[in-house]
């Protein structure tokens, strides 16, 4: 199956489907999510053995989950919080960089990429920890609040108002152009919306449509869709794959901007998941799978299937759909016909779900809860 490599110690983008490679260390990562919820709703399991641990939060998060090294990384309450994916026990770890964590962090070879934003001067910034706090360098960006972000080899490519392409090793910003960028209304929802580095281009999902720009230069070289984009969008071979809250999925030709085929859904907030025949999405409180050469429904679990709507990207461990909603804060789905295989009611999530092993690590509500995968 082909997925996104965002973290470079794996070979994984965010968003580029051209590597084959554990899609379980993908998730762990950071692959997919977007910002936690609080909806509550009593514990309610199929699988009685499904919780690990649960671990109190100080705050409301801010971020996804993100694993690496047997560590659960996470912001809440201004805070980068360290947790053991064994038990749940918080684990030291000092960050003082002020400012609110503003999107999913990222882990390159054992290094945190940190997004922040200081309320009190309005300065945005992009900060390189060592595992133990350490900041290896800070770069200041314009633009306001900064998303999330992709790497990939040496780059990273990271957008507030503007778009913005740095050096990995030392931060050194090669260009930046100014670019529409989603109302901040919807920070709660866009933890992980992050640019697509792939090949020599970056694909940047904005309120008017999807721009393709040149990876070295920034040049714009089309835009495609001429509406909110505010999913990242994912790229499978020749083709792009794009969710929107207005209520399409889109295949779009990588090279041209040509759209293939378009599909009415519900509003979708998440990015697809695409595997060799399927495209996977969330259309409000449903999960859909769709045939990626003509996107045709394959199956759909409907009848508020997901118990609310859903901002927790649908992503594929062996064969099991896996996604969340703010009413229900994991669902496990067959990715042949669709049927729900098990799920865990929890608080409910606005959050990606990350997987690391037989662990799945979800957002809460205001809580970790660790979940032993079937």
């Amino acid at each position: 199956m082909f997925f996104r490599y965002r973290c470079e110690i794996i070979s994984k983008s965010k968003s580029i489907y051209y590597r084959i490679v554990d899609r379980r260390k993908y998730l762990a990562l950071g692959g997919s999510a977007v910002l936690a919820g609080c909806i509550g709703s009593p514990l309610s399991l199929l699988s009685d053995d499904l919780v690990k641990w649960t671990a109190s939060l100080p705050s409301g998060p801010w971020t996804s989950p993100v694993i690496a090294d047997g560590t659960v990384y996470i912001g809440a309450d201004n805070q980068l919080l360290a947790y053991s994916i064994e038990d749940g026990d918080p684990i030291a770890f000092q960050f003082d960089e002020l400012g609110t964590l503003t999107a999913t962090p990222s882990i390159v070879d054992g290094k945190l990429l940190i997004p922040v934003f200081n309320e009190e001067n309005e300065e945005s910034a992009l900060t390189k920890l060592n595992d133990d706090g350490e900041v290896i360098w800070k770069r200041n960006l314009s633009g306001g609040y900064p998303f999330s972000m992709d790497v990939h080899e040496n780059t990273i490519s990271i957008r507030t108002e503007s778009m913005v392409f740095l050096l990995r090793e030392d931060g050194t910003i090669k260009w930046e152009v100014e670019t529409p960028t989603v109302n901040h209304d919807y920070l709660m929802r866009l933890a992980d919306l992050s640019p697509i580095l792939h090949n020599e281009s970056v694909f940047i999902p904005s309120p008017n449509g999807l721009n393709k720009r040149d990876r070295e230069t920034g040049v714009r070289e089309w835009t495609s869709l001429q509406r909110q984009v505010a999913a990242t969008p994912t790229v499978s071979g020749e083709t792009i794959y794009c969710t929107s809250n207005e209520g399409l999925v889109t295949s779009i030709d990588k090279n041209t901007g040509k759209q293939n085929w378009r599909r009415s859904i519900s509003g979708s907030w998440t990015a697809p998941e695409v595997d060799d025949e399927t495209v996977y999405v969330t259309s409000g409180t449903d999960v859909l799978a769709l045939d990626r050469t003509n996107g045709k429904t394959r199956w759909r679990l409907g009848d508020y299937g997901l118990h609310g709507d859903s901002y927790t990207d649908p992503v594929i461990v062996e064969n099991t759909v896996i996604t969340g909603s703010i009413g229900r804060t994991m669902t496990l789905v067959s990715a042949n016909d669709g049927q729900r295989l098990d799920h865990y009611e929890g608080n409910g999530t606005r959050t990606a779900i990350a997987v690391d092993g037989d662990i799945a690590v979800a957002v809460d509500g205001d809580q970790l809860a660790a979940l032993n995968l079937p």
